[in-house]
């Protein structure tokens, strides 16, 4: 899935048109959805995509425990890309889903299932992509774990009085998550698989809603050392 250029989708090129990066995907949708363990966890994440067309997507999100096997989590961010000489930032908004499907006896691995939807809006049209996957969580000690997914990126863009232009390309990511006590931080990598591949820098942290100083002081406390 990546990005055509607008204005030469306007003009009826997006199959042809050079592209820009990948479109405002949330980091959320290219790491393991883990279940939290209160009610609701609160969460920063930023994802870039590297190369000729970058995008910065950062975002705020909660994740909303329901039943003990499913976590929900809606989203809201701000988009920035650049085309060239062109900038441009836009509010970008959705939520996904992670549905724990299996875990091994010794409680070391985790399998979901995730879903999600996110959209942005800009002058002269809006974008939106569905991201369906899986991914796989191993826990290597008490404090850190690794992951890895993959997902189908089903991508539409529709440009006002110019119809609209839609795919679907894979991405994969792999990374590890740090426990802070109850909150977590983030960091890996996701390969956006089109045309051409696109490699994007995936960061990441929660804290349980109400315990954002705590978590806030866990993650000073290691550059203090």
């Amino acid at each position: 899935m990546r990005w055509r250029s607008r204005s030469l989708i306007a003009a009826g090129l997006a199959v042809a048109s050079a592209s820009p990066a990948l479109a405002c995907s949330f980091g959320q949708n290219h790491r393991f959805l883990m279940i939290p363990a209160d009610a609701i966890l609160m969460g920063v994440e930023a994802i870039y995509t590297l190369g000729d067309y970058p995008v910065l997507v950062a975002s705020l999100n909660a994740s909303i425990k329901a039943g003990d096997k499913v976590v929900i989590v809606p989203t809201v961010g701000m988009c920035r890309y650049e085309e060239g000489s062109f900038s441009e930032t836009v509010v970008a908004f959705g939520a996904s889903a992670g549905v724990n499907l299996w875990n091994d006896a010794a409680g070391k691995m985790s399998l979901n299932g995730q879903v999600g939807f996110e959209m942005d809006s800009f002058e002269g049209g809006s974008e939106r992509n569905i991201p369906i996957g899986a991914a796989i969580r191993i826990k290597s000690s008490e404090t850190m774990s690794w992951y890895a997914g993959a997902a189908l990126n089903m991508y539409t863009i529709d440009i006002d009085g110019s119809g609209s232009h839609s795919e679907s390309d894979p991405s994969v990511h792999g990374g590890a998550v740090f426990a802070m006590g109850k909150g977590t931080l983030s960091a890996g990598i996701v390969a956006f698989m089109g045309d051409e591949t696109d490699l994007a820098l995936n960061l990441g942290a929660s804290f349980p809603m109400g315990g954002g100083s705590s978590a806030l002081r866990k993650i000073g406390s290691l550059f203090r050392r």
